[in-house]
């Protein structure tokens, strides 16, 4: 039996090959209290609706048109890592592709280059910042990265979106790892409802693969 617990969906922090505390008869007791099974709380994602190119919603600053493209400036945003928790109805880092100017999405969605901009006094040398969520299954690739803007004093970053309602949050990758620490930006607070999904495979004798056999579905706060 493998356990691995995911949080918000994310991959690049899950926790897996957990071993049971302990076992009764056909029970397997995961209940640790060392915290060999905790994540961090982190904090209620940012968001961003871009269901409308028409109308400014409440993150939007600026939309422009180049007769090409459209452009769409957020409202400037700063680091949340000693501010007070504040609770807010997140999507939990999901997003939904939705328009309200046109029919359907699928077939006359537009697509905009959203400008992201991070307030911060100077350059961090631990690692980069990403913008990530659910929109880019949490990679940290080039597309997604933020660059510091020594004119502005900030990080910033220009990501093509289709129309639709975002989460994000700022992440930092440290150097030399592959799991994003979103505490450095966001702040983390015990209080922050998160979605955890935990999967149950088990690998039959002589198999070379695992099968998953369950899976569940988890909000905290709830």
């Amino acid at each position: 039996i493998k356990v691995v617990i995911l949080q918000n969906f994310r991959w690049d922090n899950e926790l897996n090959n957990l071993k049971p505390f302990m076992v009764r008869n056909d029970v397997l007791d995961y209940s640790f209290d060392n915290g060999t099974n905790l994540f961090d709380g982190g904090n209620e994602f940012r968001r961003f609706d871009l269901k409308s190119l028409k109308f400014l919603s409440e993150k939007v600053r600026e939309i422009t048109f180049d007769d090409t493209m459209f452009y769409v400036r957020l409202w400037e945003t700063e680091k949340r890592t000693y501010k007070e928790y504040v609770i807010d109805d997140d999507i939990n880092g999901k997003f939904l592709l939705k328009t309200d100017d046109e029919p359907t999405v699928a077939n006359y969605g537009e697509y905009a280059v959203v400008k992201f901009f991070l307030a911060f006094d100077a350059p961090i040398v631990e690692g980069n910042l990403y913008v990530a969520g659910g929109f880019n299954n949490w990679q940290y690739t080039k597309a997604n990265k933020m660059d510091y803007n020594f004119k502005r004093k900030g990080y910033e970053a220009s990501i093509l979106f289709k129309q639709g309602y975002y989460n994000y949050q700022y992440v930092l990758l440290p150097n030399n790892s592959k799991t994003g620490d979103v505490t450095w930006v966001e702040g983390t607070h015990s209080e922050t409802r998160n979605s955890y999904t935990v999967l149950v495979y088990h690998r039959q004798r002589g198999e070379l693969s695992d099968e998953l056999i369950s899976a569940g579905k988890f909000e905290s706060g709830k």
